[in-house]
């Protein structure tokens, strides 16, 4: 009798368990896409411009007025890589990482140099608080170019942590 008991609760909880499916996310609702470095090997023309005058180019990572409606979370990186091309020299960034679901957008944003030389991104992600979506991790590549730079020395600084240094 005991064991009919354990077998019948068992499978009540596998069938209540079965039968409230979390939906699946659409593919409106997988706003998290990979940008990778464009086919074409044409470098990025940038101007040398004092510190005081360097502004970062377009993101398509960048906040919208939508995001106002949205909770603000963090991300998980990866890897961070800084490349630089050509004459005068061309510096990208690359980075490798994961938002904590599918349903999480991915945003930057970056400052201006400052009085020492240091680049700050900030990487995050945003949801729609009322959603619901599994607890997986997509993995992302952002790459964007950074420019060209005076000459001097260059900190890349990445929510808060230094990731690498660099001459111009």
């Amino acid at each position: 009798m005991k064991k009919i008991f354990v077998c019948l609760f068992v499978i009540s909880l596998l069938t209540a368990c079965a039968a409230t499916p979390s939906p699946a996310p659409t593919q409106a609702d997988i706003p998290v896409k990979p940008l990778t470095q464009p086919a074409t090997n044409t470098p990025v023309q940038a101007t040398l411009l004092p510190f005081s005058q360097w502004t970062p180019p377009e993101s398509p990572y960048s906040p919208s007025a939508e995001d106002a409606n949205l909770l603000r979370g963090n991300i998980f990186i990866d890897s961070v890589q800084l490349t630089m091309e050509g004459t005068p020299p061309q510096f990208s960034v690359r980075v490798i990482g994961n938002p904590p679901t599918q349903c999480h957008r991915l945003r930057l944003t970056y400052d201006s140099l400052d009085a020492n030389n240091n680049i700050h991104i900030s990487f995050y992600s945003v949801i729609d608080p009322n959603l619901v979506c599994t607890q997986v991790l997509s993995k992302f590549e952002v790459y964007f170019p950074l420019g060209s730079f005076p000459a001097g020395h260059y900190s890349l600084w990445i929510n808060g942590q230094k990731y690498a240094e660099f001459d111009a």
